[in-house]
């Protein structure tokens, strides 16, 4: 596992070969989905004839959660950070073969939409049309976005079940959900918002119809803020999440959006005083905010405030959020877990939130990254990196999924 030149010692090549050859198949995929050398030895057949080693507790070797970030290196390929700080080359962007800068918007059950720039389109103040491609780590796989879909607003990774049938280029199923936030009305005073939706569908390949959505009615929707940034909804199961501020109160409520029936059914709801206050000094800076949830998948909003980081739950009965918050974890002991003490951490942000594990990360101006775990409140991972590097987290289950692997 190589990071810019500099490679880890790890297992030799022919016992990794003794390995593969001797397991199970979502054992071999957990293999080379971690090393790109081994993916080429398995790609021919002559590698495993003759007497292999037969193990049996091979799932013992990696975990069946394969997990990280994902983070963009300027003009360089797109590179999965492990928690041994290995950064991992996907394969998906070859730079020597096509310049450009890959920025990942969303990651979803081992596939990353990314959103793409070409060298020579990149200059101040250039417009161009946005290049959009959802692409596999595990085998390499990359599928182009049509450039007739939208632009603007926010893009979702919704990724289906199985493999093959549906799953176009990157041989699994999945559409990709575009919101924006659309003014209507015929005067000033009349101004409202509503929701525009199109849908990209791997099935199809191409884009749907666009459709919209009223906000409901308590909720006008008259000077509010677009979705925050990309990347920052939750979704739980067929439902969708987005967290928006109103200007004009200084208050916050969240949309929630059901896709399961095909109907797309919007509902929301108020966020209460306390949250208001809390939120006060942040103004308009959204990375303090994020929407994630529990073991049992109820949502919670975080907030990195003055002290700590808290959090407001919502209901069972998904109508209304909790009066008041609960602390996650104070800044006093992410220092303590840094082994920063006396410098203090400086801003802090919330940067994203991995739906499998339940992890947040973390980022300090000071001090780097912390990855937080949401169930136990502790951190579990402090490491060095900037403010401003744009990551998302890559999780996939690989007990469940044996796809074939593009050489």
């Amino acid at each position: 596992m190589a990071a810019d030149g500099a490679r880890k010692m790890g297992l030799p090549m022919d016992v990794m070969l003794e390995i593969a050859g001797g397991t199970d198949p979502t054992t071999v995929v957990r293999l080379a989905a971690t090393c790109k050398d081994l993916r080429r030895h398995i790609g021919d057949p002559s590698s495993f004839r003759g007497g292999r080693l037969r193990l049996r507790r091979g799932e013992r070797l990696v975990p069946s959660l394969l997990g990280g970030q994902l983070v963009a290196k300027w003009g360089k390929d797109l590179y999965i950070e492990d928690r041994a700080s290995n950064l991992i080359a996907t394969g998906c962007f070859r730079h020597e073969k096509e310049p450009c800068i890959p920025v990942p918007i969303a990651a979803r059950d081992g596939l990353v939409l990314v959103r793409v720039y070409h060298d020579h389109q990149w200059h101040p103040g250039a417009h161009f049309p946005m290049d959009l491609r959802v692409c596999c780590p595990a085998t390499g796989r990359v599928q182009s976005l049509p450039r007739d879909g939208p632009e603007l607003g926010q893009f979702v990774l919704l990724v289906g079940d199985g493999e093959g049938g549906g799953g176009g280029a990157v041989g699994r199923p999945f559409k990709v959900l575009n919101v924006a936030s659309a003014e209507a009305g015929l005067m000033h005073h009349q101004r409202r918002h509503r929701f525009e939706f199109q849908t990209f569908s791997s099935e199809r390949g191409t884009w749907g119809p666009r459709t919209w959505r009223w906000p409901p009615g308590r909720h006008k929707y008259e000077c509010c803020s677009l979705p925050p940034l990309p990347g920052r909804h939750l979704v739980l199961g067929d439902s969708i999440y987005w967290l928006y501020r109103k200007r004009s109160r200084a208050s916050y409520y969240v949309f929630k959006l059901d896709v399961g029936n095909g109907n797309a059914e919007l509902t929301s709801t108020w966020l209460p005083s306390s949250f208001d206050r809390e939120c006060e000094y942040l103004c308009s800076r959204t990375q303090h905010i994020l929407l994630a949830a529990t073991a049992a998948r109820i949502p919670v909003v975080l907030v990195a405030g003055r002290r700590g980081i808290s959090a407001w739950n919502m209901s069972e009965d998904a109508a209304s959020w909790t009066d008041q918050p609960h602390v996650v974890i104070d800044y006093e002991a992410m220092e303590r877990f840094g082994n920063v003490q006396g410098r203090g951490l400086g801003m802090v942000q919330l940067d994203w939130f991995a739906e499998r594990s339940g992890v947040v990360q973390v980022t300090t101006k000071r001090c780097g990254f912390f990855w937080l775990h949401l169930q136990s409140r502790k951190i579990i991972r402090h490491f060095p990196g900037s403010l401003y590097t744009r990551s998302c987290p890559y999780e996939i289950d690989l007990s469940t999924w044996v796809p074939n692997l593009t050489l």
